[in-house]
């Protein structure tokens, strides 16, 4: 099954020549909410069970994804590695390093792979194993299934021993960290297709974190000094969101193009007990959505406003923003061969795609969902909900 690539999202990327490796070139590129309970009744998961990272990070709709795992030492190394139905394969960047030559500085090897946006431009970090120097790249593999065709650019450090790139959008900007020698860090938004012409540009909220990144040059952060999310906008400066007791959450990408964003806001429960609970808001409302009312973290967010949402020790939750909160157990049927493994064990719907704009596919009516099991010995296992059309 080949996940639909969003058209209004498409981009086209082009590469220089079809050499082995290749070699950086400049190209131009040019809520509502549901109720609790809610059920979809035409709509179910099927799961495939598949090897994923340990910690997903990013994932296109084209099948890419990105994130950390173990390697043999027990180093966590990043991967690139794509997904089609069944059909599975995957790229360690360091072993491609190597082949292809890229000039990483001397002792730096791969340590992270954040994100990647829908034309296949991944972004993550660099650096050597005492993490004393690191530096923000960016590995634009235009989508192709042939490695030897990647390239790879290394991303302004402005004079900082160590920075990441953790984001990147469909346009080409990159969010990249930069650590001061003598403590603290700021924030750059740089324009891959445009390094000769678009200066780093300055995110005005040092020491904050950053929690997405949107196609209007939108960039989530949480506000230094609290946990308030706040938001970075071109010409406008920044505004800080503190109408509640926030607390920041753990997903990759809370942020989508119409400006709607999820987070944790800390909520009173019983006499003086609290939860952490996660809200979804527009940023040009007013309005605090409260998505569960115990505690739980908002994973990821699509152009739909669906939002990922992991509960305990129990398997996870999607908030859909038409049919609202509906539990992932309730949508595989029982007769699927992985549905006691999903929730016997601690499973974590994290990574989706966008809703198809066909009504005739499933995926119209359910987002793809990757997602994680971790087993009773630790084990990690991947797993692909795919929807379908429910059968009588």
């Amino acid at each position: 099954m080949a996940i639909e690539r969003p058209v209004r999202r498409m981009v086209v990327m082009t590469l220089l020549g079809a050499a082995m490796c290749s070699t950086p070139a400049e190209a131009q590129k040019g809520g509502k909410g549901g109720g609790g309970g809610a059920t979809l009744p035409n709509a179910r998961y099927t799961l495939s069970q598949i090897p994923l990272p340990s910690h997903l990070r990013g994932m296109n709709s084209s099948g890419m994804v990105v994130g950390d795992d173990y390697d043999s030492t027990g180093q966590l190394r990043p991967y690139v590695r794509m997904v089609d139905g069944t059909v599975y394969a995957e790229v360690s960047l360091d072993l491609l390093a190597s082949h292809c030559g890229w000039p990483l500085p001397d002792g730096f090897r791969f340590r992270s792979a954040y994100d990647v946006n829908e034309s296949g431009l991944v972004v993550g970090s660099m650096g050597t194993d005492d993490l004393l120097l690191r530096q923000g790249y960016v590995l634009d593999t235009g989508l192709s299934t042939d490695p030897g065709d990647w390239v790879f650019y290394a991303l302004p450090t402005l004079g900082a021993p160590t920075s990441a790139a953790y984001l990147v959008n469909d346009w080409g900007d990159v969010v990249v960290r930069y650590d001061h020698p003598d403590g603290g860090s700021d924030w750059y938004l740089y324009n891959y297709y445009a390094p000769a012409t678009n200066e780093p540009l300055a995110l005005e909220l040092p020491g904050s974190h950053a929690y997405g990144l949107n196609n209007l040059r939108q960039v989530l952060l949480k506000a230094p000094g609290s946990y308030s999310p706040a938001l970075f906008e071109e010409g406008r400066g920044v505004t800080v969101f503190s109408d509640a007791d926030y607390y920041p959450p753990s997903g990759p990408s809370l942020l989508n193009d119409a400006g709607v964003f999820a987070w944790q806001a800390v909520v009173q429960t019983r006499g003086r007990n609290t939860a952490r609970v996660p809200v979804r808001r527009n940023i040009g409302g007013s309005t605090l959505e409260y998505l569960m009312s115990t505690s739980s973290a908002p994973y990821d967010i699509n152009q739909q406003s669906d939002v990922t949402i992991h509960y305990g020790g129990s398997p996870s939750y999607l908030y859909h923003n038409e049919a609202g909160l509906l539990p992932i157990a309730d949508l595989i049927p029982d007769s699927d061969p992985l549905k006691s493994f999903w929730v016997g064990y601690d499973g974590r719907a994290q990574l989706l795609t966008d809703r198809s704009s066909d009504p005739t596919r499933p995926d119209a009516l359910l987002p793809v969902i990757l997602g994680t099991v971790e087993t009773a010995d630790g084990g990690i296992h991947g797993i692909m909900m795919t929807p379908v059309f429910a059968t009588q």
